[in-house]
Order: C-alpha cells, then structure tokens, then sequence
C-alpha cells in the first residue's frame, strides 16, 4: 500500500482488496464527498460476491449488510466511520502524507503491526482532524469465509485490530483533535467498548444458571431468537427480503462458536501472524 501510495499522482488515493470486484460506478461514488475539505477518508458499501456458496456465506452476507448499512451508517452520521474497510476506501493524499512513515512503521506494545492497517489508517486520518464517512452508493462485492475455521482466523485478526486501535484511539479522543463530533464520537466509543463484556457477563451467567436448572436452557434459546429478531429489523429495513432468516441463524453460530474468538485474541495478542484466510 504504500509503494502504491508513494506512486500515485492523484489527490485521492483508493484502496481495494484483490479478492474484490467493484461496481463500474463505485469510485466515482466512493470519491464524491472529498467535495467537502473536511473529509479526509471514505469507504464503500461492501456486499458478500459468493453469498450462496453454502450456509455460512448467507450468514455473513447478512452480517456484512449490517457492519455497513447500520453500523458504518449510523457512524458516519457524526462523520467518525472507525474503520474504512480495506475492501474498498478511498483517502485524501496530502493528509496521508503527514503520516504515512508513522503509520508504516507503527509499533504497539514494542511489536511493529502488521495487520489491521484499514484500521490504522482510519485512525491517523481522525487523529488529523479530518472526517471519515461512509458512502452507500459505492459498491464492491467481496469473498467471505465459507468455512468456520477461515471464520475465527478473520475475526481474530478483527479483533486485535479493533482493541489495538480502539487503545490508540482513547489517547487523543478526549483532546480537540478536531472541531466538531468529538462528543457523539466518544458516546459510540463507550457504548462499544462496555457492550462487549457485557455480552460476556450475559451470556457466562445463562449458561452458569442453566447447569443449576437445565429448563431454563429454552428460555436462553429464545432471548438469543429474540435479540437477533430485533437485531433483523434493521435488516428487514434496509433489504426487505427474507435472508433475515440467516441473520437470526447467526445470532446462535457468534455465541456458540465465534465469541471465544475475543478471548483468544487477546491471549494470542502479541502473535503478529496475519492468520490469511
């Protein structure tokens, strides 16, 4: 990324994964609100090309709908999108240049990273001052993990990019990095943070009380039905189809097989492995 970033003439710099197909319209799309000079990164509507390749595809297809029609959108309504995705960004080139030697040899708890550079790009570009958004009418459709295994070593990475980050974040979002959004920004980082051991607390103390009273394991069944029902009306908003279905579907797969990925990259934080697919 950087050999390509150091090559470039343009004033827009665009970044795209090679398992990815974008729309023939995408970048046009992807680059119209650098029209603002507050904008400083923007990232695309990422869909899932090989949806129907089994089971788990549909899932994260629907999962995929999600981390950017609600999570990316609802964020970018205070122009502070965490991450734009690797799949398809685009960044203004005078603002990376201020840090792209940092950011190449960036270090964390004495390690140079190696993963997560979507991420850490995001980061450096808010820490400047600048807004990051999400722009819908740019579409790319990308590869998704069509095994459980593939799955966990995403999400791992995932998730050690996300505390990594979410750390170098905490450091300047209480100064006056920017002019405007710090607070909303520093609301949805909070409310991030505290919804993940809380889910942990949650689900620990069902578990633990259905070894006391085997019954209770139908009503843990169903809160997990019903929180992923209410999670799907957003879905059911923004697609209006019934692939909702693979999205309650999901709900069961994150706590039965996908939470203890968390725990894991934490244990296995200093593990700079980029665990491919």
């Amino acid at each position: 990324l950087a050999t390509g970033f150091n090559q470039a003439r343009g004033e827009i710099l665009v970044t795209l994964d090679s398992d990815s197909i974008i729309a023939p319209d995408a970048a046009r799309h992807l680059v119209a609100p650098f029209a603002d000079p507050r904008v400083g990164a923007t990232t695309a509507r990422v869909r899932v090309y090989n949806k129907t390749e089994n089971l788990l595809t549909r899932m994260l297809a629907v999962r995929y709908v999600m981390a950017f029609e609600f999570f990316r959108a609802s964020t970018s309504v205070f122009k502070t999108v965490m991450c734009c995705s690797g799949v398809l960004s685009a960044y203004r080139r005078k603002v990376v240049a201020r840090f792209q030697d940092s950011w190449l040899r960036q270090e964390f708890l004495g390690q140079t990273c190696t993963y997560g550079d979507d991420r850490a790009l995001t980061n450096f570009i808010l820490r400047e001052g600048y807004h990051t958004v999400y722009q819908r009418t740019a579409e790319v459709q990308t590869l998704a993990p069509a095994t459980l295994q593939k799955l966990a070593r995403m999400l791992t990475r995932w998730h050690k990019s996300f505390i990594r980050e979410s750390i170098v974040f905490s450091t300047f979002m209480l100064t006056r990095y920017r002019d405007r959004y710090r607070i909303p920004a520093v609301f949805d980082f909070l409310l991030t943070t505290t919804l993940i051991p809380l889910q942990f607390y949650i689900t620990l103390y069902s578990v633990y009380h259905i070894f006391v009273d085997p019954v209770l394991i139908l009503r843990f069944l169903a809160l997990i039905v019903i929180m992923g029902a209410t999670y799907m009306l957003f879905y059911i908003r923004f697609e209006r189809n019934t692939d909702f279905v693979y999205g309650v579907l999901y709900s069961f797969l994150h706590v039965f097989f996908l939470m203890w990925t968390v725990p894991y990259a934490v244990l296995t934080f200093k593990n700079n492995s980029w665990l491919t697919r």
